[in-house]
């Protein structure tokens, strides 16, 4: 079989979808973004049609207020100023005082508050006062203020009865005084083109309460409303991610299951010519000279077992591209040492690393075990530290391994200062056949992941352009296992790390 075609079908068979090649998530800033324009497409509309509302209730409230006023102004003008008005408009205010308090107990007042008070009822207001132009009160339809005293609203009303006293009619805004809302209406009473009194109007409690119950209402309605969208959007979110995560797990199992067809090929193909080597090698070593001993062994006996040597690890990295579409055989794990195996991982990278590469470990206060094959874990961080080396070839830098214990697992991160990976690479650096070097197979990272789900654990990436690049790789970690003083086997986990 041909293995030009085998990589032309292998990577027709690891081409991924267009979704899921490009590394596309669905941010959570994202789908907050989308939640908040959703929320805000839904309640704009109603908190604007909430405020056409309010501000047509206000005013056909104040027009109401207005008409009343007017209606109350025009009946008195009909009928006849009380003499009052007429005979303390020019009076002191002292002066003005005597008269309106003599003025409250006469029939006439009596009978002027009977006729404001019809009116606050028919009308369904709160309170209407005649006032003098200086402030004094000359009748109150709610009877809570004497004739004579001064209006208690004179100061807070100041601009708005200014107005009226200029003969203008003026409404004051809404506002709260212990909890209770206040809106008044003060309308000129003109004798003669002179400004006689003033006539306050105020609206019912009742009448603006409904108002803010209808504004709780619809705040209420809104609440529960955006509770609903922020449920709907959160599952919506919920099922794209869950979607995107399963397309990506059917892509990850359609490129393992090619690239273990491919791989499948691969060893059929070497494997035969690689067994007929290593027979043919075999076969001089026992033809040539079988009696005389090792040390006296001729060069083409020599040469064969050297053959036969490197047929056997030639058969074991064939076995171990293998191992990234199968799982791993359980009966061959055992406990492993983590630092002692990437300390001596690091012994054997400093030895073919140019000088201007360091290496450094940054081993755990207490050994870390987990359980897997040695040679997987061996190849696995090969793989790594080989990646990280060469991210260094053109200039100097350092390459740290760090090992520590992190939320029960073994965390191994491996850094380096190189030149660091494009972020429109570093979305596919996983994908078998990618690579960014010119020799390179793109198989490096791919295995490495195989390894380490594997093993139960996981690995990822991240780096900065110029900056450098780092791979983390999670571990299960095995608990130890030792002898107490009686021979007896104990098991107890590594202590955790600072």
């Amino acid at each position: 079989m041909d293995i030009r075609r085998l990589v032309k079908i292998g990577g027709r068979g690891l081409r991924p979808a267009p979704f899921a090649m490009r590394g596309m998530r669905i941010p959570p800033l994202a789908a907050l973004i989308f939640i908040i324009v959703l929320l805000l497409l839904f309640n704009l509309p109603n908190m604007r049609l909430l405020g056409l509302l309010e501000e047509s209730k206000r005013r056909d409230l104040a027009d109401r207020m207005a008409s009343v006023a007017a209606t109350i102004v025009n009946g008195l003008k009909q009928a006849g100023l009380p003499l009052i008005l007429r005979f303390s408009i020019d009076q002191t205010p002292e002066e003005q005082e005597r008269m309106l308090s003599d003025y409250g107990d006469t029939p006439s007042h009596a009978q002027l508050e009977r006729n404001l008070a019809n009116m606050q009822s028919l009308n369904s207001l709160a309170q209407i006062i005649m006032l003098t132009p200086g402030g004094l009160v000359v009748a109150d339809s709610a009877d809570r203020m004497q004739p004579g005293e001064a209006y208690v609203f004179r100061d807070i009303d100041r601009a708005q009865i200014n107005a009226a006293l200029d003969g203008t009619p003026a409404i004051t805004p809404l506002y709260y005084i212990n909890s209770q809302p206040f809106l008044r209406h003060y309308h000129p009473i003109v004798q003669d083109g002179r400004v006689a009194g003033l006539m306050q109007v105020t609206a019912s409690p009742d009448y603006l309460y409904e108002l803010e119950r209808l504004k709780r209402r619809f705040v209420l309605q809104s609440l529960i409303s955006s509770a609903l969208l922020i449920v709907v959007g959160w599952s919506l979110y919920r099922l794209f991610s869950w979607l995107v995560r399963a397309e990506q797990s059917a892509l990850r199992s359609a490129r393992i299951e090619a690239m273990g067809a491919l791989a499948g090929g691969v060893a059929h193909e070497l494997r035969n010519p690689l067994s007929i080597i290593r027979v043919l090698a075999e076969e001089i070593t026992e033809t040539d000279n079988p009696d005389a001993p090792p040390p006296g062994e001729s060069r083409i006996t020599r040469n064969a077992r050297d053959i036969v040597g490197e047929v056997k690890r030639l058969n074991e990295m064939i076995t171990n591209f293998l191992s990234l579409s199968r799982p791993p055989d359980a009966s061959a794990d055992s406990p492993v040492a983590l630092g002692a195996g990437i300390s001596s991982v690091v012994q054997l990278m400093r030895k073919g690393a140019p000088h201007s590469v360091k290496f450094v470990f940054d081993a755990p206060p207490a050994e870390l075990f987990t359980r897997a094959d040695e040679r997987a874990v061996r190849q696995l961080l090969l793989n790594l530290l080989i990646n990280a080396s060469e991210a260094l070839r053109e200039a100097a830098g350092e390459v740290r391994v760090t090992l520590r214990e992190r939320k029960g697992a073994a965390e191994i991160r491996i850094s380096d200062n190189g030149r660091g990976i494009e972020p429109r690479e570093i979305t596919r650096i996983f994908e078998p056949f990618f690579t960014t070097k010119k020799m390179g197979t793109g198989l490096g990272l791919p295995i490495s992941r195989g390894i380490a789900e594997n093993l139960g654990g996981s690995i990822g990436i991240t780096s900065r352009p110029g900056q450098g690049t780092e791979v983390i790789v999670r571990l299960p970690i095995q608990p130890r296992t030792t002898t107490d003083n009686h021979g007896q086997p104990t098991k107890h986990s590594p202590p955790l790390s600072n």
